[in-house]
This record gives structure tokens, C-alpha cells and sequence, in this order.
């Protein structure tokens, strides 16, 4: 599947305020579920802010994310980011490609295990159960409903964790299986070389650099067309030699603006 890389500096200069950015995002987010993106890489250096990174990966994972878990999904990092963060983002339309992931169905449901009304919880004679404060796994789910779910597993599950469940059942399930594509999976890189060294699995077989915001005259040296293969990444933005000594293939001309380009590319590969 494919990978993109968006230069968080680049994404910024085009898009100053929250809202611009907000909006450039969702394009973003749409496209990347559209045609199935694995994986979105924000790459971030000392010209652009901690907050900003941040507030690039908050907006990204809060479009991926069913609207009953916000508030436990970001509950940790919400003091780190920029205040009324996600103002802008209440009002963006459903990625209609995770429709019935995000709102979920009759059997199964997103959630996030949580520690969440287990101090509440009380034994058969009335008292109330105590939790350990060392506690690092739980066998309760928050999936949106006034209850928790307690899941049939013998030792629990690592707190925060993001999973599907089979609410019949109480098991949990791959959510792939059911609902298809799920959405990408968020990474920070912090300079160039860490795109590539810091990538899961098997790595990458392929980077493309795609030029943004150049002379729009400037000759491609790759045709998209002919990039195939299973694990390649594209980068947005990345403009520098440093970036193109790293990379395979260099394209131009798909778009002066960072989101512009993604769409433009991801229409022309799939």
C-alpha cells in the first residue's frame, strides 16, 4: 500500500491560519482514504514549531477517528495542543470512504480501552472495586455507549489502545475484516534521513519525491505512471538536494500547493 510524506514547513507556508489548515487537512485525510493510503509521515524540523507538528497529526487522526472517542483518544495530549484545536474540524463532512467504520454497525464497533468507571465498579456485596494505580491493561472498551464493554479476554489489553469489537461476542475482531480500509497510521520524522530508517516492516522499496510549489515548466525525470510496486512513499514538499540524493525518482508539475499535489498524484497512481 502506498505512503505519503507531507513536509510540515511547506504545509504551514501555504496554509498560515487554523482554518486554512484545517481545511487543507481534510482534503488531505479524504484523498488518503479515497485510494487507501497506509501511511502519512509529517516531517518536521526546528523552522516549524512543536505545536504545529502536533496540530498537523491531532487534525489528521481526529478525521480517522469515530466522533464517541475524541474525547479518550486525545484526553492525554489535548494540553499540548493549540486551543478550540479541533473548532474547525466539527463542522468538516464525514469521510464518506470510513462511513460505517467511523458510526459503526449493529455487531461490531471502533473503541479504546480504557480505565474509565473500573474504580466505580462494585462487588456483589456493595463494595466498591479498587483499581491498582500501577495498572497497565484493562478489559474495558469505550465505544460510545453508556456502558462498557467487557471484553472476554483472560488478561486484558494495553490501556489506550484503539480496537474493533464484536459487541455480541465481546471478543475483538480485525476491524479490516469487516469494514475494509480503515484509515492510515500517523508518523513524525525528524529530518529527512529518518523518513526512510525509521519505517516499519520491510521498509520502503520505492521514494518519489514530488516537487511542490517550483517553477511549474520545470521538466519531470520520472513518469508517476510507471512508479508501481507495493511499498512505495511519496513525498510532498520535501524540496532540497539532501532529499533528492535520498529518494528514487523526482517528479514536477502535479501542483504548486501541498494538498493540490497529493490529490493530483494519488488520482494519477491508482
Amino acid at each position: 500500500m502506498t505512503s505519503i510524506c507531507i513536509n510540515a514547513e511547506t504545509l504551514c507556508r501555504h496554509n498560515k491560519g487554523l482554518e486554512q489548515l484545517t481545511y487543507a487537512l481534510h482534503q488531505i485525510s479524504r484523498n488518503a482514504c479515497q485510494y487507501e493510503v497506509k501511511e502519512i509521515v509529517i516531517l518536521g524540523n526546528d523552522k516549524v514549531e512543536e505545536s504545529k507538528i502536533l496540530t498537523i497529526c491531532a487534525i489528521l487522526q481526529y478525521f480517522i477517528t469515530p466522533k464517541y472517542l475524541i474525547k479518550e483518544v486525545f484526553r492525554n495530549s489535548i494540553n499540548k495542543l493549540p486551543n478550540k484545536v479541533f473548532k474547525k474540524c466539527y463542522k468538516m463532512p464525514i469521510i464518506g470512504k470510513l462511513k460505517d467504520y467511523l458510526q459503526g454497525t449493529k455487531d461490531n464497533r471502533e473503541g479504546i480501552s480504557i480505565i474509565k468507571n473500573i474504580k466505580r465498579r462494585k462487588r456483589d456485596d456493595g463494595k466498591v472495586i479498587k483499581m491498582n494505580k500501577n495498572e497497565k491493561s484493562t478489559k474495558f472498551i469505550q465505544i460510545g455507549e453508556k456502558e462498557m464493554i467487557e471484553i472476554n479476554e483472560d488478561n486484558g489489553i494495553p490501556l489506550g489502545v484503539r480496537v474493533s469489537i464484536n459487541i455480541k461476542d465481546k471478543k475483538i475482531v480485525n476491524g479490516e475484516d469487516i469494514w475494509g480500509y480503515v484509515g492510515y497510521n500517523i508518523r513524525i520524522a525528524k529530518d529527512y534521513t529518518s523518513i526512510f530508517t525509521e519505517a516499519g516492516g520491510d521498509g520502503y522499496e520505492k521514494g518519489i519525491l514530488v516537487k511542490v510549489g517550483i517553477n511549474g515548466n520545470e521538466k519531470p525525470r520520472s513518469d508517476l505512471s510507471k512508479s508501481t510496486g507495493s511499498r512505495i512513499i511519496y513525498c510532498f514538499g520535501c524540496n532540497g538536494k539532501e532529499m533528492e540524493e535520498l529518494c528514487d525518482e523526482i517528479v514536477v508539475g502535479y501542483g504548486n500547493r501541498v494538498e493540490d499535489a497529493i490529490v493530483s498524484v494519488l488520482s494519477v497512481i491508482t
